[in-house]
């Protein structure tokens, strides 16, 4: 299991032209899950078939990256999952199901922000100190918002995922 120095590192590895807003998200989507819960399937459903259709060309490396060992989330790279013979359908119910029963934690989220200082002070992330801090303050302020991508990331690797408990998928 991974702990999230751990993830946070790897995740530095996969995406090196990640900025500051990007690893929030990624500790965001570790501590909270894939967002509030899913009343209208039709929605998710468009949502999913429509970044099918559209999604750039991006060779994903994987096709799980753990998120949180503990609660078991993943991001799910939608590329390499369905050209592996992965199901849409059961992507989609994995994802609605994680939605629905996942318990978001903004103390643990305040918890992995420090942890990714602690990391960023030591030099074991290429990430400026004071501006982790400004970035993850001013988030805390907000009330931990959920955010988009940097313009560069997504330029870059082109995300296209779902974020799960791996336990649905299977």
């Amino acid at each position: 299991m991974k702990d999230i120095s751990e993830v946070i590192k790897q995740q530095c590895e996969l995406y090196p032209l990640m900025k500051v807003q990007d690893l929030y998200k990624l500790l965001y989507q570790a501590a909270m899950g894939p967002g509030h819960a899913v009343k209208n399937e039709g929605v998710v459903t468009k949502w999913l078939d429509d970044e099918i259709t559209f999604m750039d060309h991006y060779e994903d490396k994987d096709i799980i990256e753990v998120l949180n060992g503990a609660s078991g989330l993943v991001k799910v790279n939608i590329r390499p999952y369905l050209s592996r013979g992965g199901k849409k359908d059961k992507l989609l119910q994995a994802f609605i199901r994680t939605a629905n029963d996942f318990v978001p934690d903004k103390e643990k989220l305040h918890d992995y922000l420090r942890v990714a200082e602690l990391l960023a002070e030591n030099g074991m992330i290429g990430f400026d100190l004071i501006e982790l801090k400004e970035f993850f303050t001013e988030a805390e302020t907000d009330l931990y918002p959920a955010i988009h991508h940097s313009d560069i990331y997504r330029a870059e690797y082109k995300p296209a995922y779902r974020v799960l408990q791996k336990k649905y998928l299977i």
